[in-house]
């Protein structure tokens, strides 16, 4: 597969010998969407089923370079509480409604 992307992809990310991890990624990622994580905190389905910690998950979004967040746990919790909302038909936080 690399053989078929040269020419495409820069030389230099192909001859690379360490994985990336995408962390700076997830960071940005959280700073952008810090109101709508705390805002889903906030209104947590699984807070309210007692699965989660609501204080403790606003804290860690609110810190989006803390090592909590390197195992990937956070991302599967906001996959769970929006497959849970999804399921009871509530709309997540800050998703327009349809007209």
């Amino acid at each position: 597969m690399r053989d078929s992307a040269r020419g495409i992809v820069p030389d230099a990310l192909l001859d690379r010998t360490t994985k990336g991890t995408g962390t700076l990624d997830a960071a940005l990622g959280l700073r952008q969407h810090a109101p709508q994580l705390a805002e889903l905190w906030r209104e947590s389905l699984l807070a309210e089923h007692g699965l989660v910690d609501q204080t403790r998950l606003t804290h860690v979004c609110a810190r989006p370079d803390t090592p909590e967040l390197a195992d990937g746990r956070l991302l599967s919790t906001v996959g769970c509480e929006l497959w849970l909302r999804a399921h009871q038909g509530v709309i997540p936080p800050s998703t327009p409604k349809a007209t």
